[in-house]
C-alpha cells in the first residue's frame, strides 16, 4: 500500500509546482518585480543583522528564481547583480574584518557566478519546457492548436460561459473534396493546402478566438462571448476567403461548416463538438460549400 502512495504523492507535488508556475505566469510583470525587490531587501536586512556568522546565500535565489522564471534571462542577470551587491553591502557594513580587503569582493564575485549559473540553468529549463508545451499543444503542420488541447480550452470556455451567462459559438469546418488534391497532386500539395487553411483561420479570426486542427482536413473555430449573428458573419467571411484562396491556386476545394451557438452550454466539450459536427455533415448533404447553423438551448 505504501508503494501505491508514493506515485500519488509525487503527482500531487508535481501538480502543486505546476499550479504555482501558472500563478507566477499570470501575475503582472510589474507586480513580480515589486515582490522580487521586497524579497531581496528582506533577505539583505536579515543578512545584515545576523552578520557573517550565518550564511543566507541560498535565500537570495528566491527573488532571482522568481524573476528569471517570469521575465527571462536578462532580468534574472540584473537581479543576480543586485543580489551580489546587496550581499556585499550586508556583510561589510557590520564591520566584519578580513585578512585581506579583496576577500569580500572575491566572495561577491563567486556568489554572482553561482547566481549566474542558476539563472542560465533555470532560463534554459523554462525555454525547453515552453518548447515542449507548444509541441504538445500545437499541430506541427499548421501551427494551430491541436485537437487534444482544443478540447481542454473548449471545456474551460463552456464552464466560463455557464458561470457568466455568455453566448458561445463553435464552428466545425470540413474541407470539401480535399482528397482529390492528394490524389491528383500528391501529399506535399495537400500539406501545403492545409498550411494555408491554418493561416487563413488565424488571419480571419479575432485574437479572442481559438482555431484548431482536429484531424486530417477537419478544423474548428471557438468564438467565446459571440452570438449567432456575429458568428455567422465571421464564418461566412472565412468560407469565402477560403474558397477564393483555393481558386487562385487551382484547387477545387471548399468548406462545409457546422455552426452552433449556445445560450446554455452543455456539460461536456464532446457534446458541443458532436453537435457542431452533425451540423457540418448536414451542410455536406445539402450540397457542400455552405454553412448550417443552430442556436442551441439546453
Amino acid at each position: 500500500m505504501e508503494n501505491d502512495r508514493v506515485p500519488d504523492s509525487m503527482a500531487d507535488f508535481g501538480r502543486s509546482i505546476s499550479n504555482w508556475a501558472i500563478r507566477i505566469d499570470r501575475t503582472r510583470a510589474s507586480v513580480l518585480v515589486l515582490i522580487g525587490i521586497v524579497m531581496l531587501l528582506a533577505v539583505t536586512w536579515i543578512d545584515y543583522i545576523t552578520g557573517a556568522q550565518i550564511s543566507l546565500s541560498i535565500f537570495y535565489l528566491l527573488p532571482i528564481s522568481l524573476i528569471t522564471w517570469r521575465l527571462g534571462r536578462w532580468a534574472g542577470l540584473v537581479f543576480s547583480l543586485l543580489s551580489s551587491v546587496a550581499w556585499f553591502i550586508a556583510v561589510t557594513f557590520p564591520g566584519q574584518t578580513y585578512s585581506h580587503s579583496a576577500i569580500p569582493v572575491w566572495n561577491a564575485l563567486v556568489r554572482f557566478g553561482f547566481f549566474l549559473i542558476t539563472v542560465i540553468t533555470l532560463s534554459a529549463f523554462r525555454e525547453a519546457l515552453t518548447r515542449e508545451m507548444n509541441f504538445a499543444r500545437k499541430d506541427p503542420l499548421t501551427g494551430l492548436v491541436n485537437g487534444r488541447f482544443f478540447r481542454q480550452l473548449l471545456q474551460g470556455e463552456l464552464v466560463r460561459s455557464r458561470r457568466y451567462s455568455h453566448f458561445l459559438s463553435l464552428a466545425y469546418i470540413d474541407l470539401d473534396d480535399f482528397k482529390s488534391v492528394n490524389d491528383r497532386s500528391g501529399h506535399a500539395a495537400g500539406d501545403a493546402l492545409l498550411k494555408q487553411v491554418g493561416n487563413l483561420l488565424c488571419t480571419s479570426s479575432r485574437t479572442t478566438d481559438t482555431s484548431a486542427r482536429l484531424a486530417g482536413d477537419e478544423f474548428a473555430l471557438l468564438m467565446p462571448e459571440t452570438g449567432n449573428d456575429v458568428a455567422i458573419v465571421a464564418v461566412e467571411r472565412l468560407r469565402d476567403r477560403l474558397r477564393d484562396h483555393m481558386r487562385t491556386h487551382g484547387w477545387d476545394v471548399t468548406a462545409s461548416i457546422g455552426l452552433v451557438t449556445y445560450r446554455e452550454p452543455p456539460a461536456s466539450e464532446e457534446s458541443a463538438l458532436k453537435e457542431a459536427d452533425a451540423l457540418m455533415y448536414t451542410a455536406k448533404k445539402q450540397g457542400k460549400n455552405r454553412i448550417v447553423s443552430r442556436i442551441a438551448v439546453q
